[in-house]
């Protein structure tokens, strides 16, 4: 291919990533929903039936410290402990005036104006509340995750999402309560990711395309992770990238299951809170590990030597993941974002210089890098923006195809390199058979010639012998 036709392809694909994007964005962002403002959310003029759920963002009531119910005597008495706070966000600096501790208790409330006309079920998706909480709708307790408690020995800390359902029974208001305590979690508690709502069908239809998306990413890994282990194995392909390939699929896929919205590995495996949560740090660990075992052969050698340096300082890390106290691993948190950051950034310059090197042999290691480049910049802005949307799997899922292709494709050269050698040797050995017939055949000749000589000289001397006796 000429370098015109590279450079078109190449804009092509990146027009094709950021058009996909755009496209998934329009679907399922609303980008003029109302939000809550001092406790409160009107919804009466919201068009339920539009196909898309609402995120319940903006200020809620908080009572620190208490556990609040929906009886009006009760929320008069603790009226002056009632604040305003941030949801989704964290709760440290609104439980104790300069303390900024995140331990504690509280209670989220949220009124929702309602059209009483509106005759349908809701549905409402808490996705994350550290480290336990209880919802409550119209005073009456719907779903929980964990125990909540007023310390720590009351306290079972569980942080995976939940759904439940509820009809308005013609009420004008539907009063949101959550109530919540963290003594596990030393991040932020409290309600940390947005919670939505909408009509049972279409939030039941959005929570299952989510998690289908995680599905599929999870499927991806996890059958590369596979064919890469057969491909060693089988001695195909005897390369140690290979196990280290599949090393950081596994991770990723571990990555993915535990620290995105829905926590599917928690659902599918009893994992205690502690556990995923270190589950999750030692997969960053493995990815940034497998990630720069794959690209050691690009790096140049005076870099190479600091690799053995990191995988010793991986292997001190994950031994103190798993012996110290989950406390400790938060307090850390930034030495395993280096961990994971320092390898991402070092792969990105290097595939990228050794793809522009020979664009046209490494093409889909280009388009991998690109993949994941557009990948990390969109999941930045809509961090930056706070726009929440269902996960957007394809960038990660064309990355991991790209990398499958770039392997299938050095195992078919190897393979088609192999048949041609295979060929050549066919024909060179045809070759030496000739080469030893012919070989023989003239070997043969001569020796022959001397074999008839010596029998004609015999036979005349013999005659000779028997003439000269018969003459005597």
């Amino acid at each position: 291919m000429k370098k015109r036709k590279i450079v078109l392809i190449i804009c092509l694909f990146i027009i094709f990533l950021t058009g996909s994007r755009i496209l998934w964005l329009n679907l399922f962002n609303n980008k003029d929903q109302p939000h809550a403002v001092k406790g409160q959310m009107d919804l009466r003029n919201w068009n339920f039936n539009d196909g898309h759920a609402l995120t319940l963002d903006g200020e809620w009531e908080f009572y620190p410290y208490y556990w609040l119910i929906s009886e009006e005597k009760h929320i008069e008495s603790t009226k002056n402990h009632a604040k305003y706070i941030q949801v989704p966000k964290g709760w440290s600096s609104s439980l104790q005036e300069g303390e900024g501790s995140p331990y504690g208790y509280g209670t989220y409330r949220l009124k929702l104006l309602v059209n009483p006309d509106d005759n349908f079920t809701y549905s409402i998706r808490v996705p994350s509340v550290r480290s336990s909480s209880v919802l409550y709708v119209n005073g009456r307790p719907l779903a929980k995750s964990g125990e909540i408690g007023e310390d720590a020995e009351k306290t079972i800390a569980r942080n995976v999402p939940y759904t439940a359902s509820f009809e308005a029974n013609g009420h004008k208001e539907i009063e949101i309560i959550v109530q919540a305590s963290n003594y596990k979690d030393p991040r932020d508690g409290g309600i940390v990711r947005s919670i939505k709502l909408g009509k049972e069908d279409i939030l039941a239809r959005e929570t299952q395309l989510s998690i289908n998306m995680q599905q599929l990413v999870a499927v991806v890994f996890l059958l590369h992770a596979i064919y890469s282990i057969i491909l060693f194995f089988v001695g195909i392909m005897e390369e140690r990238r290979l196990l280290y390939f599949s090393l950081l699929s596994i991770n990723s896929m571990v990555y993915f299951l535990l620290g995105s919205d829905d926590k599917l590995l928690s659902y599918w495996l009893p994992i205690s809170y502690d556990r995923a949560f270190k589950l999750v740090h030692l997969s960053m660990i493995g990815i940034g590990f497998s990630l720069l075992q794959c690209i050691k052969h690009w790096l140049p050698r005076h870099v190479r030597k600091y690799i053995r340096l990191f995988s010793i300082f991986c292997a001190i890390a994950s031994l103190l993941t798993i012996v110290l106290p989950t406390r400790y691993v938060v307090f850390n948190q930034g030495i395993f974002i280096m961990i994971l950051g320092i390898p991402i950034v070092i792969t990105i310059l290097t595939v990228m210089r050794e793809s522009i090197k020979e664009i046209k042999s490494n093409i889909f290691l280009l388009f991998a890098i690109l993949a994941f480049g557009n990948n990390l910049i969109w999941d930045g802005l809509l961090l930056i923006f706070g726009i929440k949307i269902i996960m957007y799997p394809f960038d990660i899922v064309i990355t991991v195809a790209c990398l499958a292709i770039l392997w299938f494709k050095g195992y078919a050269k190897v393979h088609s390199e192999t048949k041609e050698l295979a060929i050549k040797l066919q024909k060179t050995d045809k070759l030496k058979d000739e080469f030893l017939a012919n070989t023989s055949h003239e070997l043969r000749n001569p020796l022959h010639g001397t074999l008839t000589c010596q029998k004609l000289f015999w036979k005349e001397k013999i005659v000779c012998s028997v003439t000269k006796v018969s003459r005597i």
